[in-house]
């Protein structure tokens, strides 16, 4: 069976970011749209969120 498509508006609400953000993220990881993107490759991204580790120093 052939892996579901999404939208560009579906990875956008799946990921809860702008779909401009989205295109970027999925560029970024290499993901290119074959008549939408790949469910299987959209579900694989994993959104790191959280605070900044940088602005922190360890004792």
């Amino acid at each position: 069976m052939a892996d579901p498509v999404m939208s560009l508006a579906e990875v956008a609400e799946f990921l809860g970011i702008k779909p401009e953000s989205a295109s970027r993220l999925l560029r970024r990881h290499g993901i290119k749209p074959r008549r939408g993107y790949l469910r299987s490759e959209v579900k694989s991204l994993e959104r790191q969120q959280g605070r900044r580790t940088d602005l922190h120093k360890e004792d």
